[in-house]
């Protein structure tokens, strides 16, 4: 976390379905000696379990309790009748405050709501769905993990949106369902270092015939000055995977406004 501490909660960027449909709590970084994100209820200040909703309360209430002082932040309970899946994506963003490369390509892939962690250096997503049986709820990649949940996890909120991503948390099946069929893919082996993760590709894939049945892909071939950094990321992600994938992020990132 920063040396301050946990960012302060930006109330009013949370999600409008995240403040309405969700149960709350704050949480604090002590239980007596041990560190870490404990749930507390805003009602008694006891610890919480999360697979006892009945403890957990309405975000007005929780908000009340940490204007007050003496927690660290907001927390949110998944239930599967909720149908909201949580992403946890650690260590993924660099002292500059850029996003590694892995993670871009994440965003990119998932126009949702994004946010920093009480950290600074991980992300948060929050999607509508719920997750395929056997699908791994984390997973290491380079420099750091994804978490995905949908039930019996809380994760804390920050507010702190990520910029150029959705304001509310959206209903984007088809992108939840592609993001979470790589985390179902076997690893090859283990991860890349951050250095290496985008010089040493896992396969020569096929740029051109990715774009014939990716239109977003195409959309970074053909648009390239019209994209986000995040996006911009992600292109040169999957490209760095691809046959002459230098050359061709050379090309491809010519007419991006920063390039050079």
């Amino acid at each position: 976390m920063p040396d301050s501490g946990p960012l302060q909660v930006i109330l009013e960027n949370i999600p409008r379905l995240l403040r309405e449909l969700l149960l709350w709590c704050v949480w604090s970084v002590k239980l007596g000696d041990r560190k870490g994100k404990f749930p507390v209820s805003p009602i008694n200040g006891g610890i919480i379990g999360v697979n006892r909703p009945y403890e957990w309360s309405r975000f007005e209430d929780a908000v009340v309790t940490y204007q007050r002082g003496g927690y660290a932040g907001l927390g949110v309970l998944f239930r599967p009748d909720d149908r909201v899946v949580g992403i946890d994506l650690d260590d993924c963003v660099d002292e500059n405050g850029k996003l590694l490369i892995w993670a871009a390509s994440i965003v990119a892939g998932l126009p949702t709501y994004w946010e920093l962690s009480p950290s600074g250096r991980g992300l948060r997503g929050f999607v509508r769905g719920t997750l395929p049986p056997g699908c791994p709820k984390k997973i290491a990649m380079a420099g750091g993990s994804i978490e995905v949940y949908c039930e019996g996890r809380f994760l804390t909120v920050t507010g702190h949106r990520l910029p150029g991503s959705a304001t509310d948390v959206e209903d984007c099946p088809d992108q939840l369902m592609r993001f979470l069929s790589t985390l179902m893919v076997p690893p090859s082996g283990p991860p890349l270092p951050p250095s290496a993760a985008i010089q040493v590709p896992a396969t020569q894939a096929d740029a051109e015939r990715i774009a014939l049945g990716c239109a977003w892909f195409r959309h970074c071939r053909d648009e390239a000055v019209t994209l986000s950094e995040p996006e911009w990321y992600g292109m040169l992600s999957i490209l760095g995977r691809c046959a002459d994938g230098d050359r061709l992020a050379h090309d491809w990132s010519r007419p991006y406004s920063t390039y050079s």
